[in-house]
């Protein structure tokens, strides 16, 4: 039975929600979520004639789509692990080296490089500055060419999460829950550097994305949010069938409107775009060819 609790002070009201009534509000959030998720793939023919389907693909594609997935995912991991966003940028771009360096030395039959473009917006809030960064800090540390990069570890790590300092571009205004840009810009902690490689080197592994998903679902703590990881995966899966960067623009700010029409949580509205914003950035960072 849920049970409210309500006080006054100074004559006004206050309304405690139950933790039982937290749960209902949880529920109904991925409720909403997963309708969204369900329609996704038919909200993306009108931007290409193609419908998502991952057993269809050739194995070229299911590794492109992890490598853009996880770099989305990484952030989602850190968010859910209450890290701030700053850490949790930085956990993505992390996954993204770790899963493309793990593509080149252990998936012979492909190429990997980096480009140096991002998403041109219209107009950039948060969201949008950070699904740019999330670009510019892989092509930053690996300084444009992934010859670079010989080696993954927990040195690569802390090197990323560093590197989110200096290719950030957002203005000094205040972070939700109280957080701000300075907060974010704290030296990074070993504990919480060894947090993120576990979680990258085990994501780095994936090169297929219905296991990435499912492994990334057991690795978040709250099932809750295991939707927006099916969420996210919906959408990789319908980017890479798209396959024009114009009409993925279009089709995500449709997703994005549908998003605001959940009435979801400011937190979980946020997470979700921020997710997708990773993603499509990812899509045209990542250059991988078959040899």
């Amino acid at each position: 039975m849920s049970v409210m609790v309500s006080a006054c002070i100074n004559n006004d009201e206050v309304v405690v929600a139950s933790d039982g009534e937290k749960e209902l509000i949880s529920l109904d959030e991925s409720v909403a979520v997963k309708h969204l998720t369900a329609e996704m793939s038919t909200m993306a023919l009108r931007y290409s004639d193609v419908r998502c389907s991952t057993r269809s693909w050739r194995n070229f594609w299911r590794r492109f789509a992890t490598l853009v997935y996880n770099d989305a995912c990484g952030y989602a991991w850190g968010r859910r692990q209450g890290l701030p966003w700053q850490l949790s940028l930085g956990c993505g771009a992390a996954a993204s080296l770790f899963t493309a360096f793990h593509l080149r030395e252990v998936e012979l039959s492909v190429s990997v490089s980096v480009s140096d473009e991002v998403v041109g917006y219209k107009s950039k809030t948060m969201i949008e500055n950070i699904g740019q960064a999330h670009n510019w800090t892989v092509f930053t540390v690996v300084d444009g060419n992934m010859s670079e990069l010989d080696d993954v570890n927990e040195e690569l790590v802390a090197d990323v999460n560093n590197t989110v300092n200096l290719v950030i571009d957002m203005p000094s205004v205040s972070f939700r829950n109280g957080e701000t840009i300075a907060d974010a810009l704290d030296p990074v902690e070993e504990e919480v550097v060894k947090q993120e490689y576990d979680f990258v080197q085990i994501m780095g592994q994936m090169v297929d994305i219905d296991v990435a998903n499912e492994k990334a679902c057991s690795l978040i703590a709250n099932a809750d949010y295991s939707d927006d990881m099916y969420f996210l995966k919906e959408y990789v899966c319908n980017i890479i069938d798209i396959n024009d960067k114009a009409q993925i623009r279009l089709f995500t700010e449709e997703v994005n409107d549908g998003i605001d029409d959940l009435g979801l949580s400011p937190d979980r509205t946020f997470d979700l775009k921020t997710m997708i914003a990773i993603a499509e950035n990812s899509y045209l960072l990542w250059i991988i060819s078959e040899k």
